[in-house]
């Protein structure tokens, strides 16, 4: 099974770029100092908003509402008149209500901020510096992580998690808590909250407890609320949380309740045949179905296809011979929508209580854990 590459979110757009209101704007204003032409200027965020300007407009100015901030890509296409060549960058901006102006100086590197987003910026640019060190090392974790577990070495994959947890709690209070909790009225706390949220959010009571952090007018702001609401939902898929149940049909109409598989440990598996990387970890969950299914395993595949001839037939390709349903509605599935799944594959480790004991396992991952709880857990009872 290949291991769910977790999503790296740090300085680019994300989902929480934009407060939501219609009680200001902002109006950016991108020059050069002479040295450079700009050709061509777009400036887009996640939200939907995307305007180019060229050359033939003559000024570069956007304009669109915001209330509290805006996180802003611009790309710029300019000629350099001194090495006579075409070249582009691209920035990250943090907008105000307000007039801003961005002037190049020189080349594309050297740009300077002033007016209503000039300090707001400085601070940004600051925030996205710190956390770049400790994304860097994240993923070079990560990485070798990744390197080791295809090579089978599993000594090795286990030492490596342990550092890149720990890297990954680094970034999390070095960088995102430390920031919110020194400035808790700052609107780059808003962003740097939505982030953390995303990168926590198998730690919801931590998201919240920060959340709590920020002043009072941060904490009653849309985004925040909508937050605060995710975290409490996400409260339902914790560790150590009885898994919610639910009812869907199997592949020939019987009803089949998740409950019903109480007294065996559960893989929950949310898969589709039309998803390649399910596809391919099929292999490794037969393997493991086989190793351990005697001990008290097994798996419920939860799918997202939308025709049954489909879904039927990679059952069958894949030999796959634990119990499956679905009710086709693809990524409306009601089961899929009730655990908030966003991709897949993802899966769902129950202990025999119906207690959620692991998210998104790798192959090597589950193998442990179902080693330790039912091979080993066993032995030792028998032998006291």
């Amino acid at each position: 099974m290949k291991r769910i590459k977790f999503i790296l979110l740090a300085v680019i757009l994300v989902s929480f770029t934009k407060a939501k209101a219609d009680d200001g704007s902002f109006n950016l204003s991108v020059s050069s100092d002479g040295k450079l032409i700009l050709q061509r200027v777009q400036l887009l965020n996640a939200d939907g908003y995307n305007k180019t300007i060229t050359k033939e407009d003559k000024q570069f100015v956007f304009s669109n509402s915001v209330d509290r901030y805006g996180v802003y890509s611009l790309s710029v296409t300019y000629f350099d008149q001194a090495s006579k060549k075409t070249n582009g960058v691209n920035i990250q901006l943090f907008l105000k209500a307000g007039d801003t102006k961005l002037v190049f100086q020189g080349s594309a590197g050297k740009y300077s901020v002033t007016g209503a987003s000039a300090s707001a910026q400085k601070d940004f640019e600051a925030f996205v510096s710190k956390d770049q060190v400790y994304l860097k090392k994240v993923m070079e974790l990560d990485s070798k992580l990744h390197q080791y577990q295809e090579s089978g070495n599993r000594k090795a994959a286990n030492e490596m998690k342990e550092d890149l947890s720990e890297a990954k709690e680094d970034r999390k209070k070095k960088v995102y808590e430390s920031y919110i909790l020194q400035h808790p009225n700052d609107d780059l706390s808003l962003h740097a909250m939505g982030i953390y949220s995303a990168i926590n959010s198998e730690n919801p009571l931590e998201v919240k407890l920060l959340l709590s952090t920020l002043g009072k007018e941060l904490q009653e702001t849309e985004q925040m609320i909508e937050l605060r609401k995710n975290a409490e939902e996400n409260e339902k898929f914790m560790k150590g949380v009885k898994a919610p149940d639910f009812t869907q049909a199997d592949t020939s109409g019987t009803a089949i309740t998740l409950s019903s598989l109480q007294g065996k440990y559960v893989l929950i598996d949310f898969w589709a045949s039309w998803c390649k990387p399910c596809r391919a970890q099929n292999p490794s969950l037969v393997r493991l179905y086989k190793k351990y299914n005697e001990n008290g395993f097994t798996i419920l595949g939860v799918s997202l296809d939308s025709k049954k001839e489909a879904w039927l037939k990679a059952i069958h390709d894949d030999k796959l011979p634990w119990q499956h349903v679905s009710d086709l509605k693809f990524w409306s599935n009601d089961v899929a929508k009730q655990y908030k799944i966003s991709h897949v594959p993802q899966n769902f480790l129950l202990n025999s209580q119906g207690v959620i004991i692991g998210k998104n396992l790798s192959e090597d991952d589950l193998d442990q854990v179902l080693e330790k709880e039912l091979v080993k857990s066993k032995q030792t009872t028998k032998t006291n």
